[in-house]
């Protein structure tokens, strides 16, 4: 099972951006973003619902590594690049 620090960085990595770009979009600092990352911040219920609206990631996904990544099939990750 994939931790959710792990798919922060995945995500933040599949739109090719760092955590200060990141952290921007999401309206939240850049040591949040790390602190996320790093497994030692969990991940808020307002940071998840901007992740699904804006970048259309799975919550439940996100959070119990459940289904796909995207809420939309027509994204993938290969999509991203």
């Amino acid at each position: 099972m994939m931790k959710a620090a792990e798919k922060i960085r995945i995500i933040r990595e599949a739109f090719h951006m760092n955590r200060s770009e990141f952290a921007e979009s999401l309206g939240i600092s850049s040591a949040l973003v790390s602190c996320m990352e790093k497994g030692k911040a969990n991940v808020s219920r307002k940071t998840t619902l901007i992740l699904e609206n804006k970048y259309c990631i799975n919550p439940t996904w996100l959070l119990y590594d459940t289904g796909r990544m995207f809420i939309r099939d027509d994204i993938t990750i290969d999509n991203m690049k």
